[in-house]
């Protein structure tokens, strides 16, 4: 299958395949109150701010109101380069970090793209009352240290997220991990 000119929207156990003229039609119901639907207010604003992000494509919309977001299950999702993928996946982390106080993990693929992230992260945590761990090069201490009363975002390479992860299934842990991102998964 030609994905160049698909976007796959994989909903837990319903795999639909959804080229662009289907996502437009889609879309085009959509009518929402501002660009920022689900999205509290807050990380609206902070989108702005250091982003400068105003809107979204048509594609992105659809996955912020999917209902696989509203019911906890599984979204996998695959676009082509600079498709905005990255974007999404921050947007739902955040949702779920101020929203839903659940601590999430953000496995990127290289140490510099973990930098990257976390200066934005940085900024957002300083406006936005969550715990930053990263988990990238000499970065990190295993096991993480528990915050009361705070949610927890751990944003490092997939070794290091191995390295949290695994004790966690040794110990029959995995609950205290709620959400987990991969971004830049190979096949």
């Amino acid at each position: 299958m030609d994905v160049s000119n698909r976007s796959i929207v994989d909903e837990y156990d319903e795999i639909s395949t959804l080229d662009e003229s289907a996502l437009q039609m889609l879309c085009e119901e959509w009518k929402p109150k501002s660009q920022f639907p689900t999205l509290l207010t807050q990380v609206a604003g902070l989108l702005e701010k250091y982003r400068n992000i105003q809107s979204f494509h048509t594609w992105q919309k659809k996955c912020f109101d999917l209902p696989t977001r509203r019911k906890n299950q599984n979204l996998i999702y695959k676009l082509p380069t600079s498709g905005g993928k990255t974007l999404v996946a921050e947007i739902m982390m955040l949702n779920y970090l101020l929203y839903r106080h659940l601590d999430v993990i953000f496995i990127l693929p290289f140490v510099a793209v973990v930098q990257e992230k976390v200066i934005l992260f940085f900024l957002l945590s300083l406006c936005i009352i969550f715990t930053m761990n990263i988990l990238a090069a000499s970065k990190g201490c295993y096991p993480p240290i528990q915050r009361r009363m705070k949610t927890s975002l751990y944003i490092g390479t997939i070794e290091k997220a191995n390295s949290l992860i695994n004790p966690l299934i040794e110990n029959h842990h995995m609950a205290d991990l709620d959400i987990v991102v991969v971004d830049e998964v190979h096949s």
